[in-house]
Parts: structure tokens; sequence; C-alpha cells
């Protein structure tokens, strides 16, 4: 995370930024967080959605929450675990949730028909 602000950091003085507002969203959510600590004074505004600040786990559920927020890796978990942490991640969002839910499955039958035919 330290080298990833000091790349953003580069980038804003390679282009003669001084300040700038910055948003992110979950991991880019933490990730503006922790630049605005590190670079404070090259953070004008600061909006973050769907995020957290803290990235050490202190609960096995907590940890269940996280693991839904790095979706990109959990891609390869078994069905059943994947669709709960996806529960978990967007339970006050039903629609979102519907969407999601419905993702895994296309793309689990997507991915099972793939190897089966070699494609």
């Amino acid at each position: 995370m330290q080298i990833q602000c000091e790349d953003i950091n580069s980038l804003l003085n390679k282009l003669n930024i001084e300040s700038s507002i910055f948003v992110g969203v979950s991991y880019g959510g933490v990730i503006s967080q922790f630049f605005a600590y590190l670079y404070p004074d090259k953070v004008k505004k600061l909006i973050v959605v769907d995020s957290f600040c803290d990235t050490r786990p202190k609960s096995a559920k907590m940890f269940g929450v996280m693991i839904g927020a790095y979706m990109t890796w959990a891609y390869y978990l078994p069905k059943k675990h994947l669709v709960s942490s996806i529960r978990k991640t967007y339970n006050r969002w039903p629609l979102t949730l519907k969407e999601m839910e419905d993702l895994v499955v296309n793309n689990e039958k997507k991915r099972s028909c793939q190897t089966k035919t070699g494609n």
C-alpha cells in the first residue's frame, strides 16, 4: 500500500498537480485514506465509498467481510463459499446482491462448459 501511495504521489508530481480531490471505492478507498494520511497537503477533499480503513481483521466475521471486498481472488473459491461471501458483502443492497449471485452462477456454468469443451 505504501508503494501504491508513493506511485500516486510521483504521478501527481510528474503532472505538476499540487493537490487534488480523491474518490475511492472499496480498496480504492483504503488507498485514498492511506494516501491522505501520508500526504495530507496533496488532498483537497476525500470521498470514500463502500470501503474500510483497517486492513487487519479483528474477528472471523470481519475476515469474511474483507474476503468479500477482495472478490477478484475470491472468484476461485468453491461456489458455496463465494455465494456466502457475496451475501455477506451485498446483503444491504438486494438488487446488487441478486445481480452478483446471478453473475457467479452464470460464470460458474460458463467456466464449467469451457473446461469440458476445452475452450
